[in-house]
């Protein structure tokens, strides 16, 4: 999996970082996840041993939610797309500029989210602009129809944003978490078809004859119904028919499944972890919807489920993946990536579930997965990755033959 390692001179790295986004935003976003998961670390153990948390000035709930979004998860789909949407276009332009002008607007969000997150929202949503913009004329150029969905997607993330920076509702941040998962769901299937394709490289000769095609119809069933989805939220208001939207999200994500029950597959490490995925947000939605339609349980520990289990879990297979193709290594996962996605999904299945079972609120629903958190992206994740990243070259868009 590796290569002869080569030195570069920090003026080197620096180049190569903003020339290769996923690089520069990959490991910001892992890094992000520090302070964003110990402030919901700080409040956990403050609940626990009964004391005051130290950041009085912030609202902690807000801040965490707005974080892992538009923090951490911006800088994981600006890495994405400024890597992926290149090589499906056969876009070979120079992303310096483009990346330096993301980087800008997304620390200046940063900064102003300690006073307002609206302001915060309003600088980010010039971020998510630049995305959507940079999508749109990589596909134009290339006459390429196959990424409208995409542009849609981050169309609708840029309007969700814009639309909390004018009036504030938090309904529009809700949303927005949904919207991430339509960015999720598009993902997985465009991933899903490398996966297929390694592990029966993998597999050898008894898959020499094999190749691998999911189902675009199951895809298509799952988008539509998660639009759906939100678009009842933000218009409709019914809780039930919003709920039952929610049901069908997650039945639709469930039938995704059925692209990977194959016993060839299954001999793949990161195709066992892609499977866990789908199942995690699939039953996340579903329970998610029987909450409500049932009036039992807290749809908010389902939400949990979804994006812990199922966006943050997928954003570390996507790190994994994205870094060490585009850097010339082969997959499967390190085994410090193999620990990373273990401790998110524990923090997932606390987070959703530890209620339910009786145990301490306070410590295992918001204390121990945020340590998880920590130690998968800062001490599995970055250490290796940053590694890879200074004493590798990066592999190049392939350009329209």
């Amino acid at each position: 999996m590796t290569k002869a390692l080569k030195k570069k001179t920090a003026a080197a790295i620096i180049d190569d970082f903003f020339t290769n986004p996923f690089r520069l935003f990959f490991l910001l976003a892992a890094i992000s996840v520090l302070p964003i998961a110990c402030l919901w670390l700080n409040v956990g153990l403050s609940a626990y041993f009964a004391r005051i948390p130290l950041m009085p000035s912030i609202n902690p709930v807000s801040y965490h939610a707005y974080g892992y979004l538009n923090i951490f998860g911006a800088a994981a789909f600006a890495g994405f797309i400024m890597t992926a949407v290149p090589e499906w276009t056969h876009f070979i332009q120079s992303l310096r500029r483009l990346s330096a002008l993301c980087l800008l607007l997304w620390l200046g969000s940063i900064a102003a989210s300690f006073f307002s997150l609206q302001i915060a929202a309003a600088i980010i949503s010039f971020f998510w602009l630049l995305l959507t913009c940079f999508t749109i004329y990589a596909a134009y150029q290339d006459r390429n129809e196959r990424q409208i969905s995409v542009c849609l997607m981050l169309s609708l993330i840029t309007g969700l944003n814009i639309a909390y920076a004018v009036n504030g509702k938090w309904l529009y941040i809700v949303s927005l978490t949904h919207a991430y998962m339509i960015g999720v769901a598009l993902i997985i299937f465009r991933i899903g078809m490398a996966m297929g394709h390694h592990a029966l490289d993998q597999a050898g000769s008894k898959a020499a004859q094999l190749s691998y095609v999911q189902n675009p119809y199951y895809k298509n069933l799952n988008v539509i119904c998660m639009y759906l989805y939100i678009f009842s939220l933000l218009f409709v208001g019914d809780s039930v028919f919003s709920a039952w939207l929610a049901l069908a999200c997650g039945l639709s994500m469930i039938a995704r499944l059925r692209d990977w029950h194959h016993t060839i597959l299954w001999h793949a490490s990161f195709v066992r972890w892609h499977y866990l995925t789908l199942l995690l947000i699939g039953v996340g939605y579903c329970w998610m919807g029987i909450s409500v339609i049932l009036t039992r349980g807290n749809p908010v520990q389902a939400l949990h489920l979804i994006l812990i289990g199922g966006f943050i879990f997928m954003v570390m297979q996507v790190f994994n993946i994205a870094g060490l193709i585009h850097s010339g290594l082969t997959i499967p996962y390190p085994k410090s990536s193999q620990w990373a996605l273990a401790a998110i999904v524990i923090a997932a299945l606390l987070r959703s579930m530890s209620l339910q079972l009786g145990w301490s609120y306070a410590l295992f629903s918001l204390a121990i997965p945020s340590a998880l958190l920590i130690v998968a992206f800062t001490l599995f994740y970055i250490p290796v990755f940053w590694r890879i990243f200074i004493s590798t070259e990066a592999v190049a868009p392939s350009p329209r033959i």
